[in-house]
């Protein structure tokens, strides 16, 4: 395996984000990256594991788009990275 590219979550997203079509891309990527090791973050969130299957603690439009975002990450997992 590679070695892990180090980076804070806030340049992570920001870069993602240059490429990324959407905010459910954005979101699914960057938890793949992290949780699959790819990328280790430093900085506040250093060691830190991306969890989208956390219970939802209201039932507001954005809670559900989390939940969204976690059905898309686990059925459209990037390739190739």
């Amino acid at each position: 395996m590679a070695e892990p590219i180090h980076c804070t979550l806030l340049n992570l997203v920001r870069t993602v984000s240059r490429f990324a079509e959407s905010d459910d891309e954005v979101t699914a990527t960057v938890a793949y990256l992290v949780n699959s090791g790819k990328v280790q973050l430093c900085g506040n969130f250093a060691g830190a594991k991306i969890d989208l299957w956390s219970p939802p603690f209201s039932t507001n439009r954005k809670t559900w788009q989390w939940r969204r975002v976690a059905t898309i990450f686990h059925r459209h997992e990037p390739q190739g990275i």
